[in-house]
């Protein structure tokens, strides 16, 4: 992503997939921040290093001055984190007149008061449910921008609606997809269902709704910033990209937090890109 696409090239569709890789970049050297930030020492530096670029990529992304600001206070330099809030601030009211969220707040405020803020705690069981869209790029082009657009919001609103109703909270949302946070896998799953069904019954009545393929997986992570870090994120994201759309795809040992009478494929082993050994799946059943 950091080599960017087509430059110089203003087609509309070019600038547009350049828009989602810089955005793509901005996420990725905020990702990295946060987990040499939860790494802690040596990789202090590297942190800094990679909050500082996304920041100025993004100069009004709060959850980028966020990681930044927490980076700051763990090397030391508390006095800079609350410059960086400030710099933030006078920008969004300058430009946007606005000011930042309740988390900038709430760490700028313990700064203030000479309290040290608690940014990354310690290992935390999740169960992760990762969403996307097959295929989107291929009905983007067969429906339009326009019809496209609709659909997505509609989509973003029932998914959403979803997660809210089964305790989850949304931690990433990259293009078509949803990265979200469940306190258990039993919550999880029926989320996970519950969205299957959803899509299934606008589909029945309206005679379309885009095929969904959804990844859950119950595994120990590290919080940071606004997001969590660790193995179990990337097992996570994998597993769902290997379903299918209109499939549920979960680790085994996710679903022994199932409730009674959920219906479950026999386990199948698959490998999956980046992690080393492979994992036991199953497919979800929902209809």
């Amino acid at each position: 992503a950091e080599r960017g696409f087509l430059t110089g090239c203003d087609l509309a569709w070019a600038i547009d997939a350049r828009s989602r890789i810089d955005d793509i970049y901005v996420r990725a050297l905020e990702c990295s921040a946060a987990a040499s930030l939860a790494a802690g020492g040596a990789e202090l530096p590297v942190a800094e290093k990679n909050a500082r670029r996304s920041a100025e990529l993004a100069p009004f992304r709060e959850s980028t001055h966020q990681v930044l600001m927490e980076v700051l206070v763990a090397r030391g330099n508390r006095a800079e984190a609350l410059r960086v809030y400030d710099g933030l601030r006078t920008r969004l009211a300058d430009e946007l007149g606005t000011s930042p969220g309740p988390a900038l707040e709430s760490l700028a405020k313990l700064l203030q008061r000479d309290q040290e803020p608690v940014f990354v705690g310690g290992p935390q069981m999740r169960t992760f449910v990762f969403t996307d869209i097959e295929r989107s790029t291929d009905l983007v082009g067969l429906i339009g921008d326009e019809a496209w657009n609709d659909l997505r919001a509609w989509h973003d609103r029932a998914l959403r609606g979803l997660f809210a109703e089964h305790d989850g909270e949304e931690i990433d949302h990259a293009g078509d997809g949803f990265f979200v946070a469940f306190p258990d896998a039993a919550r999880a799953l029926r989320c996970a269902i519950a969205i299957q069904r959803r899509l299934h019954e606008h589909r029945r009545e309206h005679g379309f709704a885009p095929l969904v393929r959804i990844g859950v997986h119950a595994a120990e992570s590290v919080r940071a910033a606004d997001s969590y870090v660790g193995k179990g994120v990337h097992e996570a994201a994998r597993i769902g990209a290997t379903a299918a759309g209109g499939e549920i795809v979960a680790s085994r040992h996710t679903v022994a937090g199932a409730e009674e009478g959920t219906a479950l494929s026999a386990p199948r082993t698959v490998e999956l890109k980046g992690i080393a050994a492979p994992v036991e799946v199953v497919t979800v059943g929902w209809r």
